[in-house]
C-alpha cells in the first residue's frame, strides 16, 4: 500500500509541477487535498480555461436535449453557484474582520515594536488605497496607555479614538483627523500635528514640548494643565471655546499673544501650573505620569 500511494503520488506530480503530495494524507482527505493544491497551483491556471470550455459545451448539450431536463438542472446549478459564492465571501469577510480586531489589539500594545507594526500593517490593508487607517474604523477605539512612540500616523482617522496616557512622542499625526479624541496625560513631546483637525480634541495634562500644530485646527480643544513649552502655534485656530493650559478660555480678542506665555520659557509671566501636580507643567514637577521611556 506504501509502495502505491508512493506512486499515486509520484504520478500527481509529474503532470502537474509545483504540486506537492503529504505522505501523510489518506483516504478522501488526500484526494482533496490534491484537487485543491492542483487548482491553487499558479501554473495550473490553464484548468481553468479547460473547465470554462467544458462547462459551456454541456450548455449547449443541456440547450439541444429534452428542455425537462435542463428546466430540472439549470436552477440546481445556479443554486450550487450562488451558495460557493456567497460562503467564499462570508468567509473572506469573516477572515478581514478578525485580522481588524487582532491589529487593533496590537496598536493598543505597550511594547513600542508591536504598536507600532500593527499601525504599519493597518496602513496596508486591505490596500494603500482604502486602507483601514483612513477608513474611520478606528473611531472611538480604546488605545489607553499604548506606546506608539515614532509611529507613522498620517492621516489617519481617529476620531474620538482614546489615547490617554499613551506614549506618542515623535509620533506623526499630520492631516489626522482627530475630532474629539483623548491625548489626556498622553507624551506627545515632538509630536506632529500639521493641518490635524483637533476640533474637541482631549488635551488635559499632556505633554506637549515642541509639538508642532502648524495650521492645525484647535477649535474647543482642552489644553488645561498642559505643557506647550516650544510649542509651533503658527497658523493654528483657536476659538472662545478652546481652554488654555491656565484653565482660562482663549480670547479671540487678544488673539495669540496670549500664547505665549504658555509657549516662551523667556517670557516673563512664563505659565506652570502651581496646584495639579499631575500635570507636566507643574512647578513642582513632583510627578511626571506622563513620561515613559523609548525602548
Amino acid at each position: 500500500m506504501a509502495d502505491r500511494g508512493g506512486g499515486v503520488r509520484a504520478s500527481v506530480q509529474d503532470q502537474f509541477p509545483g504540486v506537492t503530495v503529504s505522505q501523510s494524507d489518506t483516504g478522501f482527505e488526500s484526494r482533496w487535498n490534491e484537487i485543491k493544491r492542483i487548482w491553487q497551483a499558479r501554473e495550473n491556471q490553464w484548468l481553468y480555461a479547460l473547465t470554462g470550455f467544458a462547462a459551456g459545451a454541456l450548455c449547449v448539450l443541456f440547450i439541444r436535449s429534452d428542455q425537462s431536463l435542463l428546466d430540472n438542472l439549470f436552477p440546481e446549478a445556479i443554486g450550487i453557484l450562488f451558495t460557493v459564492v456567497v460562503i467564499d465571501r462570508l468567509n473572506e469577510i469573516r477572515t478581514q474582520r478578525l485580522l481588524l480586531e487582532q491589529l487593533i489589539r496590537e496598536m493598543g500594545a505597550t511594547d513600542n515594536g508591536i504598536a507600532t507594526r500593527a499601525v504599519l500593517e493597518l496602513g496596508a490593508k486591505p490596500d494603500s488605497k482604502n486602507c483601514w487607517l483612513r477608513s474611520g474604523v478606528l473611531r472611538r477605539k480604546f488605545f489607553w496607555g499604548a506606546n506608539l512612540s515614532r509611529a507613522q500616523l498620517f492621516r489617519a482617522d481617529l476620531e474620538s479614538a482614546d489615547f490617554n496616557s499613551a506614549n506618542m512622542r515623535d509620533a506623526d499625526l499630520d492631516e489626522a483627523r482627530l475630532i474629539g479624541t483623548g491625548f489626556a496625560g498622553a507624551n506627545l513631546e515632538h509630536a506632529k500635528f500639521k493641518r490635524a483637525s483637533l476640533i474637541g480634541a482631549s488635551m488635559q495634562e499632556a505633554n506637549l514640548k515642541y509639538a508642532d500644530f502648524f495650521c492645525a485646527d484647535l477649535r474647543g480643544a482642552n489644553f488645561n494643565d498642559a505643557n506647550l513649552e516650544n510649542a509651533i502655534l503658527i497658523q493654528a485656530q483657536f476659538d472662545a471655546t478652546t481652554k488654555l493650559p491656565d484653565g482660562t478660555p482663549y480670547d479671540p480678542q487678544k488673539g495669540k499673544v496670549q500664547l505665549e506665555r504658555f509657549v516662551s520659557r523667556s517670557h516673563p509671566q512664563f505659565w506652570r501650573s502651581s496646584t495639579n501636580e499631575l500635570s507636566p507643567a507643574y512647578v513642582g514637577q513632583l510627578h511626571r505620569r506622563w513620561q515613559r521611556d523609548d525602548p
